[in-house]
Parts: C-alpha cells; structure tokens; sequence
C-alpha cells in the first residue's frame, strides 16, 4: 500500500479514550487497569488546563523496494491535517493541506509541502506550518501504513455509501480499487481503497472529502462501543498503530475531557482552498494569499469577516448626494449603507465619525477606513466618545466640500 491516511487516531483520542476512560476510572474494570497501567502510581492526573491544543495528523506515503518490500524512509506525508482542539467552546476543528501545496520550507526553499517531512522530520514540517499558517503545532500524531484498517476490522467494519463505481489499477504503487456503487459495509482494505481513489474530476479534494467521511463513519461507530473486550481489542490495535508524542496519560487526559462533552461536541472539517498551476514546470496547489488570510482567520483564528455597517448622513441640503456617495461604497464592497440626513443642512466640511462601539475588528476597521479615506481624501476623521451613533461601524456626515473631496464622482 503506497499511501496512509490518518482517521484513526482522531477518533480514538476523542472517543475511544473516553470510552476506555469510563472503563478504567469509572468502573474500575481490572482487565483494562492490568493492561494499560502497571501501577496507580501512572493514573493521569487532572487535566493540564490548555484552552486549545493544536494536533498535527499525518499518514505517510511508503515507499517499496525491488522485492516489493514496504519501507518508510525518506517518505513524504500523503495526509496532512491538522486538528484544533478547543475545550472551553466544546469544538473540534479539523483542518485538511493538499499534499501538493506550494509552500517555502526553511533551508529548502519553495516545495510541495509533503517533501518537508521527508527532508526534515516532524520538526521541519512543524516550522513549515508556523510559517505557512501563523500556526504553532503543539503535539503530533502519525499512523503506521497498516493501521486504519486494523481499526476498522476490529469494529467488524464500516457501513458506508460508495457514490460511483470505482475501479483503478496502479501495479507499481500496489493500489488496487475495485469498489461498486452503493451502500455496503466496507472492511478496512475496502475504506483503505474509498479514501484513496482520486481518479475523477475531484481529484486530491475528492479523496480528502471522503477521509472526512470516513472520519465521521466511525466515531459514531466507536460512540455505540460498550463491549469490554472489543475495547481492549480496539486499545491494543492502536497502541502499536500510531506513533506520536503525546504520553498515554496526556492521551487519556484529552479523551475524557472530549467524552465528557461528547453531546454538546462540535466538529469542523475544512480543506485549505487552493487552485492548480503549474511552476516551473511542476504542477502544485497554489493558495491565494487574500482566501488563505480569510480561511484562516475563519477556522484557525475563529474571526469571521463582518460586513462593515455604514450610515451616511446628508449635511449639505444638495439633493441625492447621500445616495451617491452610497453607490459609489457599494461598488467598493460596502454593501451594509444607509442614507438619511443630519440634524442640520449646515456642516461646511465632510467628517468621518468612527463609533468607539464598533463590531469590526482591527483589520477589518483598518481596510474599511482605507476605503473610505481614498473616497473621501481629505474629510476630517474624528471619534465619537457620546455613544450616539450606536450599531454603525461609520458614520459619514457630507459637508458642503463633498463634491470637491469625492475622486469618483
């Protein structure tokens, strides 16, 4: 098997753990203390109170020698997520990378990003993230090529619905899907083959939308687990499947605080938006720095992009001014404008009024305010500290200057 995805380990942190938290801990079930804990001395204790712990999910891409031997050096990463995990607000975001985003790897220069694990290890692919994304990596989880479908077998497989018929032969890279359309439960082979069919017009993005499904398949798979000894089954298989640098204590630790809020559970799923190109020959996914910075802000920052509300007041008497200068914002991207008119038709000068209470955040309001300041280039800018101008992010009063301090008119 050429390729690995992680789905695995996700699902046992947030839901198996817990689940075997309740055996251990709750139940006192000896079987599990046994084989988990050599003494009391190794129970976890409370957890260390991080608000969000920032996981990083890889699988590998393997690579085979000459007597079709599978072996992992020197191999790129064929999965990368990244999985944000927010206790106070009960949420799981789960962030996919194309493979093939072109990224600048520090000592490397620009390359796919699944060339940094294998020029640098995790460590390197850690760096590469926190450049890319802003984004500090806190621990990291990768799957063993065998792993995901050991998981699934052991659950006696996952019931699933195969959109198309899938048939795709690759002998040099030991892949090898045949799959028919419809519902059916698959063994772990078969999701193994799901996951990683990419020969349609989906391509990467299709094959990471199904390991997202798959991803959801099975925690609601492992929620309905109750049977000791299938857990102790299912404990074993991933103890010796992934390798990562979270102890089983900080493990356990994780998982019952997710189990405990297993109801009120919130997952996110997301792919990085990218488009292709070819560089210099090569072919990438290329990420646009404007939907990078939104994309962002929106999954891994939690600022959502508010449409700046704006009420232009006609101080000036000149009839229709206010509606024009209303159409001109919207042909700038300010869609939220009101009109009216001012207490008064005597404002001599245009000022724009910026509201203490204002629901933009700072990049927002400094955007916005750039706008408005090459409209309106020398209008008198001054704050409001009466609280007067209430639900507004501006306020802008037209002078009897208007005319002559509008560019587009």
């Amino acid at each position: 098997m050429k390729k690995l995805l992680l789905v695995g380990f996700l699902v046992f942190l947030s839901i198996t753990g817990g689940i075997v938290w309740e055996f251990i801990f709750k139940k006192e079930e000896p079987y599990f203390f046994s084989y988990i804990f050599k003494s009391k001395e190794e129970l976890p204790s409370a957890y260390y109170s991080l608000p969000q712990i920032n996981l990083l999910l890889l699988g590998l891409d393997v690579n085979w020698t000459e007597q079709d031997i599978m072996y992992t050096k020197n191999a790129r990463t064929d999965t990368i997520m990244i999985a944000l995990l927010n206790f106070p607000l009960h949420k799981i975001t789960i962030l996919s990378i194309p493979r093939d985003t072109r990224v600048l790897i520090p000592g490397y220069g620009y390359d796919k990003i699944n060339s940094a694990y294998a020029l640098g290890g995790v460590k390197l692919l850690k760096e590469t993230l926190r450049n890319f994304l802003g984004l500090t990596v806190d621990y990291y989880a990768l799957v063993k090529v065998s792993g995901l479908p050991k998981i699934i077998d052991t659950l006696g497989g996952i019931q699933l619905y195969v959109e198309k018929d899938m048939d795709y032969d690759d002998n040099w890279g030991h892949l090898h899907i045949h799959l028919k359309k419809g519902w059916q439960t698959l063994s772990g082979d078969q999701v193994i083959q799901y996951t990683r069919f990419r020969n349609d017009a989906e391509g990467d993005l299709g094959r990471i939308r199904r390991q997202q499904q798959v991803l959801k398949e099975l925690r609601g798979k492992l929620i309905s687990i109750r049977n000791p000894l299938t857990l102790r089954q299912l404990t074993k298989v991933i103890l010796n499947t992934v390798e990562t640098d979270l102890t089983l204590c900080q493990t356990l630790e994780i998982a019952n605080l997710l189990y405990k809020y297993r109801d009120s559970l919130l997952i996110f799923t997301s792919t990085l938006p990218t488009y292709s190109e070819y560089v210099d020959g090569i072919s990438y996914q290329i990420a646009d720095p404007a939907e990078l910075k939104e994309w962002s802000n929106k999954y891994i920052w939690g600022i959502e992009e508010k449409e700046a509300k704006i009420k232009i007041l006609n101080g000036n008497g000149i009839v229709n001014t206010a509606e024009t200068l209303k159409e001109i914002l919207k042909r700038n991207s300010l869609q939220e404008v009101e009109v009216g008119n001012a207490s008064d038709f005597n404002y001599s000068e245009t000022v724009i009024i910026i509201p203490q209470a204002s629901s933009l955040n700072y990049a927002q309001h400094k955007k916005v305010l750039s706008i408005l300041e090459k409209i309106l280039p020398k209008a008198k800018i001054e704050e409001d500290t009466s609280g007067e101008y209430g639900g507004v992010d501006f306020i802008i009063i037209l002078g009897k200057d208007y005319l002559s301090l509008n560019k587009e008119e």
